[in-house]
Formats: structure tokens, sequence, C-alpha cells
């Protein structure tokens, strides 16, 4: 069953390939010099030719021998549209979901004042739908325009690195705070009697807390060039196209 489906799809990569060609399966036979009923025989699956005839096929229609066993490979830009499509897509759902989110969670709070779901939406999935939209925008510029980037290999690893810098503060000092919210909304949920609803206050950390989570919740948009910068810096040309 195996060998009969591999031989329908070489023989359906040698159709394609004829037919891209503009070649008859006369034409193709002669070309061959086999009968137009063995072309036929290959094409529908109910024969296959050797390795010999194989390459004989390959020459006569221009093509890569492993076309003919695997098929053509998508072409780079068509594969990075489809992916950058796919990219732009997720992050403007993300977007749109936390949006529909947030305002469920508004309305919870005006009824029955727990305010830490709206906090923890606005202070992750917002920035981080941001940061994604940013990834996404700029693999469609590249999509469009085909820029490449053209700094010196020292510039693009201080950017590199003043990114992956950045991100790391920002998660160690952000994340503490973020698992103490979600510690705060599961003591409401169940009902807890008290509740210590001040967190620990710390020389400095705080201070630094509260630059990143003013950003994060007044000033997602930052985020949208932190994704944007990701994308360009962290993400290597060879792999950009499959950042999905």
């Amino acid at each position: 069953m195996v060998r009969k489906s591999i031989s329908r799809s070489i023989g359906a990569n040698i159709r394609q390939f004829r037919t891209e060609k503009g070649l008859s399966q006369e034409e193709l036979a002669a070309a061959l010099y086999v009968t137009r009923q063995t072309v036929s025989n290959y094409e529908v699956g109910r024969s296959q030719p050797d390795v010999d005839m194989l390459q004989r096929i390959a020459a006569a229609l221009d093509v890569e021998l492993v076309w003919l066993l695997y098929g053509k490979p998508e072409s780079p830009s068509r594969r990075q549209k489809r992916r950058t499509a796919i990219l732009l897509a997720v992050s403007l759902a993300w977007l749109v979901l936390s949006g529909i989110l947030y305002w469920f969670a508004a309305s919870a709070a005006r009824r029955a004042y727990v305010t830490m779901p709206r906090i923890l939406i606005r202070l992750i999935l917002i920035p981080s739908g941001m940061a994604l939209l940013g990834a996404a925008l700029t693999q469609l510029l590249d999509c469009v325009f085909g820029f490449e980037r053209r700094v010196n290999r020292k510039l693009e690893a201080v950017g590199r690195w003043t990114i992956i810098g950045f991100s790391a503060v920002h998660a160690l000092l952000v994340l503490p705070f973020l698992i103490w919210c979600g510690w705060i909304l599961i003591q409401i949920l169940s009902g807890a009697n008290s509740i210590a609803m001040t967190f620990p206050r710390i020389p400095v950390y705080q201070e630094l807390l509260a630059f990143f989570l003013n950003l994060l919740y007044h000033n997602p948009f930052v985020y949208l060039f932190l994704g944007a910068a990701w994308r360009l810096f962290c993400v290597p040309p060879s792999s950009a196209n499959g950042l999905v």
C-alpha cells in the first residue's frame, strides 16, 4: 500500500513537471525512448521507474531528481508570505481576544470590585500581543520590500545583546510581581478571609519595578518596538521565514 502511494506521488510529480514544461506524454516518451503507455503508467502509479529511469526523466524535464521523489520545494518568498500572514493573523487575534477579555474583566470589576483580572490582562496579554504584532509587522515589511539588515556584525551583536539584556531584566523584575498578583487572585476566588493586598516593598527594586509596570500598563505600544527589535536582531535571517 505504501509502495503504491509512493508510485502515485512520483507519478503526480512527473505529470506536473511534464505539464509545466509543455510536453505531451508522446514527446516525453520519445525523449526517454519508451512508449507513451509507459509514461502513462508512471504518471498514474501503475508502475514505478527505477533509479536510472528517474535520472533520465529528471534530465528530460530539466528538474532535480529529488523533486521527482518529493515534489518541488516551496519557494522561500512564497513560504515567507504564508508564514507572515499566519503570524500577523495570530497577533491580531491575540489582541482582539485580549480586548474582549479586558472588557469582561472591567465589567466584573465594576460589579464585584475584583480588579486583579483586569490588571493581569493589562500586564501580560496586551503587551505580549503588541510584541507579537511588532514582530509580525517587521516580517511583513521584510516580505513586501525585501529589506535586509545592513549593519556590521559588531553593531548587530550590540543590538542583540541589548534586547536580550533588557528582556532578561524586564522578566526578573516583573515576574515576582505577576506571581504575587496570581496568588492574590487565587485567594480572592477561593474566598479567603484575610488577604495581604500590599506587595512587599524592597528599596531600589520597587522603583525599577514601577518603571516596567508603567510601561506594561500605560504604554503597551512600546512593546511593538520590542517585538520588532527581537525580529531584527535576535532572529537569524535563515530562520526568519520560519518564525511561526
